[in-house]
């Protein structure tokens, strides 16, 4: 028998300091694996097919050199802790400062 493990997904909505949709905001995903999404124009991002595990979601609003620091921009207060488990979707907000 062959089992092919399909990971997890992680959903999220960024927000701006208003409380709006963050469009184009850089999402940076650690943990396991690392992943870098960028919201669209309603501040939603996704990324499909991560390893399972604990990961740290940052975001911000101008270019991240990845594994590196955020350039100028505003930025998430902290990282967000979200733990994806296989075949399951979790979901986060990011609201930016």
């Amino acid at each position: 028998k062959i089992t092919v493990k399909q990971g997890g997904k992680l959903e999220g909505m960024v927000y701006d300091v208003e409380g709006n949709p963050g469009a184009g905001v850089m999402v940076r995903i650690l943990g396991p694996s690392n992943f870098l999404a960028r919201s669209d124009e309603r501040g939603a991002f996704h990324v499909v097919k991560m390893p399972p595990g604990q990961y740290k979601v940052s975001s911000h609003s101008g270019s991240i050199p990845f594994g590196g620091n955020p350039g100028s921009g505003l930025t998430a207060p902290d990282s967000i802790p979200v733990y994806l488990a296989e075949g399951e979707t979790s979901k986060v907000e990011v609201h930016l400062r």
